[in-house]
């Protein structure tokens, strides 16, 4: 039993030297929060400016394309235009169609007059044929 005796001592006595006071603890805890906190604000401002940087990137990449899109809407032709001229070669083509008809009623027409032309020499060709076949009988 001696020598547990001497043991719990030897460990009261190593406590005791090790012991700190609550001041100390206190101080010891605080700075070592403090160390940390002062490492988590930095790790978080350095994490703010990388995502601001970021963040700067994208909106410029918008900008970008915002930009582009104002320019095509103002190269694009606007509905009225667009109707308006659609209107004006609607009726250029109607008018070549109605030309063209009239140019094939014209043809058709002056086959029509070559066939009378033919038709009357054909009747005159007869009619002195038979004159000449009566007066040669």
């Amino acid at each position: 039993m001696n020598e547990e005796s001497d043991d719990r001592i030897l460990k009261e006595y190593l406590a005791i030297k090790n012991l700190v006071t609550l001041k100390e603890y206190i101080d010891s805890n605080i700075f070592t929060l403090k160390e940390y906190l002062n490492v988590q604000i930095e790790a978080l401002k350095h994490a703010t400016l990388i995502a601001k940087e970021s963040m700067e990137k994208r909106l410029d990449g918008m900008n970008e394309f915002r930009d582009q899109l104002k320019d095509q809407a103002t190269s694009f032709i606007p509905r009225v235009e667009y109707k308006e001229s659609i209107y004006s070669l609607q009726k250029q083509v109607d008018d070549l169609k109605q030309s063209r008809d009239i140019l094939a009623g014209k043809a058709s027409q002056s086959s029509v007059n070559i066939a009378y032309i033919l038709t009357a020499i054909s009747l005159l060709l007869s009619v002195f044929s038979f004159i000449l076949n009566f007066l040669v009988k």
